[in-house]
């Protein structure tokens, strides 16, 4: 350890003198070479100092981005997880919903078929029930105008020309249909 003695601080006063003298550095670096080491020692601490300043500003700013970073990404990885089971859920449901609507789709395909089969059927039965009619109105049509000749001939009194005739051979064949047994005898 070095003992700082009054003439040891004359002596560095007489070097700061010529340190701070134009040229001085010059006549420093050449007087006295611990002078040299000392300077470059203050240099390297005045570096070490402003890049410790640096780092510990670096080191708060990260320290904050740590912090709050962790924090915020702990939010987002529970926030995800909570849209995860959501999803999931709601993934499901849509599944179900999907096989519910494959089920009922199948089923109103197969009622489609029905009723197009149905309305074959119904087409065919309207088919027949109007040949039927055709024929029916056809033979009430046969039978009105042989009842209105039948009438026309009775008013005119022409009652046996009537029974020789067509008309009047529709008209027994029908009041025979529709009479009972024991009129029918009658009619014949």
């Amino acid at each position: 350890m070095v003992r700082r003695t009054p003439l040891f601080a004359a002596g560095a006063a007489v070097v700061s003198l010529f340190a701070a003298a134009p040229g001085a550095d010059a006549l420093a670096t050449r007087v006295n070479p611990i002078r040299k080491v000392v300077n470059l020692l203050q240099q390297m601490q005045q570096k070490v100092t402003q890049e410790g300043e640096q780092e510990k500003e670096l080191y708060e700013r990260f320290e904050c981005w740590c912090t709050s970073g962790s924090k915020n990404l702990a939010e987002s990885i529970a926030a995800a997880e909570e849209k995860i089971e959501a999803l999931g859920a709601e993934l499901k449901a849509s599944a179900e919903e999907k096989a519910k609507l494959e089920e009922e789709l199948k089923q109103h395909k197969a009622d489609r078929e029905a009723a197009v089969k149905a309305m074959a059927e119904a087409s065919g039965i309207r088919e027949r029930e109007a040949a039927a009619y055709a024929k029916l109105k056809a033979e009430h049509g046969a039978n009105a105008a042989a009842f209105e000749k039948a009438i026309g001939a009775l008013e005119r009194g022409m009652a046996g020309a009537f029974l020789q005739s067509y008309s009047a051979d529709v008209l027994r064949k029908f009041a025979q249909q529709g009479a009972s047994e024991g009129h029918r005898e009658l009619l014949a």
